[in-house]
């Protein structure tokens, strides 16, 4: 083989090898897109009913986050549409993770501003992330949704992947409660970072 048939050789190699490295990170981006958060343990009762302070004769989402997750702005934006869409019939409150001993501010960035710009949507501080946990909430946009009488009807994701906005089961099951037709106690993967790991802090894998 001559010097030319060499170098198109090495070329040919080069450009194979950088097109699989490209397919197998594409492949591995959508397993992560696609790939649901931890799930705690179904809920038998209703935990901290004190601490929600639902709003009665109305339905009530309640959802727990992590401020520095960025996949939970899909959620918000989830979130406005069916607030907008129910207005005035749903409302919906934030709790927001931060480490014990930390100052609100903490929890303060891009999150925390698409939050505050969200109408009807109340945030709520929950240091050490406590009743996340209660609520075996252990993924970043873990929602619960009550009834008017109190009754807890759903829990679960309302995006249909990691940071991805659009139809989504959730946010239909959620919908279809409201309307009087949805499924009560159903359940949905949810889609974000990990609320809180041993370091108190939010893992973003």
């Amino acid at each position: 083989m001559g010097l030319e048939g060499r170098k198109r050789l090495v070329g040919g190699m080069i450009w194979l090898c950088w097109g699989t490295l490209v397919t197998t990170g594409f492949a591995a981006l959508i397993r992560h897109e696609s790939s649901p958060g931890p799930a705690g343990p179904p809920l038998a009762t209703q935990p901290g009913a004190s601490d929600l302070a639902l709003e009665p004769g109305r339905f009530n989402l309640v959802i727990f986050a992590h401020p520095r997750c960025p996949c939970t702005r899909a959620t918000l934006a989830e979130l406005a549409k069916l607030l907008a869409r129910f207005d005035g019939r749903l409302v919906a409150q934030l709790h927001l993770y931060r480490p014990v001993g930390t100052p609100e501010s903490w929890a303060e960035g891009a999150l925390m501003d698409a939050a505050t710009a969200t109408p009807g949507l109340r945030i709520v501080g929950d240091e050490g992330g406590r009743l996340a946990a209660e609520f075996g909430s252990l993924t970043s946009g873990h929602s619960h949704l009550y009834g008017p009488d109190g009754a807890r009807l759903f829990d679960g994701g309302i995006t249909p992947g990691r940071a991805h906005e659009g139809d989504n089961e959730g946010a239909s099951t959620i919908a279809g409660l409201i309307r009087g037709d949805g499924p009560r106690g159903a359940s949905t993967p949810v889609y974000g970072c990990t609320i809180a790991n041993r370091r108190g802090v939010a893992d973003a894998r």
